[in-house]
């Protein structure tokens, strides 16, 4: 699809983690692009249009569809219960309606229901948690009435997070104090950093792939052996990450649609986001200088 400087791309959760680094991907990928993002009760400081909306407030929603006209909607929003699912199939409708295309932000736990095996983008939603049923049920509507659409899932991702302490900061946090933590043997995932995962929706965004989408790492680890090395890349003994016995959890999302839809390189690696995490200025107060 060529540039085209009128695509509006709308951002449902743009205060979360990954619509943080979003609205920079979309911006390099669509030069010229209009975005304008959702916030619940924190305003965040983004360099967009912001508007609030409130779960389930069709009117602010529709004005919202009326004044921006959005060509392309991106849905990050989080949510378990009835009412978020209908939320979920009042704003795909809604999409529908204006002539737009959707993107629903789903999750690695909409197929958590079988964690022996790694998982391809054939495979249909089946869930055991409560997360992973909700994400699957709106996974199944949209299927069912728009599978022109796209569904993204993906599993863990590290980095800095603005709003929030993230998943890495919080392990680098604890190995700057000289803890030693402890890691269940047999957690399978290939993960991505934060911008690489944002730079990847953003394709998909572009490009208005239709259907079930993985995203990560084209290589995986345990998570064990991930930590360890992320523990390296600032300096720490990788000693102070332990191992336990664990249940075996396969979260392995591999990816394929992607390198079809895309001239991009989007061939990562874990190396790759290690090194990213690594060179993220807001993570470097955890560097191990000595």
């Amino acid at each position: 699809m060529p540039i085209n400087q009128k695509h509006r791309y709308l951002i449902l959760g743009a205060s979360s983690w990954v619509g943080h680094y979003l609205i920079a991907a979309l911006q390099r990928r669509s030069p010229g692009c209009q975005i304008a993002g959702t916030y619940h009760k924190h305003r965040p400081n983004l360099d967009i249009r912001l508007l609030p909306l409130s779960s389930m407030d069709s009117d602010a929603a529709h004005v919202i569809f009326v004044d921006f006209k959005p060509t392309v909607t991106i849905n990050l929003l989080r949510g378990e219960t009835d009412q978020d699912f209908e939320w979920h199939r009042y704003l795909m409708k809604k999409v529908s309606n204006y002539g737009g295309y959707y993107l629903f932000g789903s999750s690695s736990n909409a197929v958590d229901f079988n964690l022996d095996q790694p998982h391809n983008e054939s495979e249909p939603s089946k869930a055991q948690s409560a997360y992973g049923m909700f994400k699957s049920r709106c996974e199944e509507e949209l299927l069912a009435e728009f599978p022109n659409y796209g569904i993204i899932r993906f599993a863990a991702i590290h980095g800095w997070a603005p709003n929030r302490l993230s998943r890495t900061e919080e392990f680098l946090l604890e190995l700057s104090k000289g803890s030693t933590l402890s890691f269940p043997r047999g957690i399978i995932q290939n993960r991505l950093s934060d911008r690489m995962l944002a730079t990847m929706i953003a394709e998909i965004a572009f490009c208005r792939g239709d259907g079930i989408y993985h995203l990560g790492t084209i290589d995986h680890s345990d998570e064990v052996d991930f930590r360890r090395r992320l523990a390296q890349a600032f300096g720490y003994h990788p000693d102070q990450i332990q191992e336990t016995a664990g249940t075996p959890c396969n979260l392995l999302m591999i990816p394929n649609k992607i390198f079809e839809i895309s001239q991009m390189d989007l061939r990562f690696s874990e190396s790759d986001t290690i090194s990213e995490v690594a060179k993220t200025p807001e993570l470097h107060r955890y560097l191990n200088r000595l």
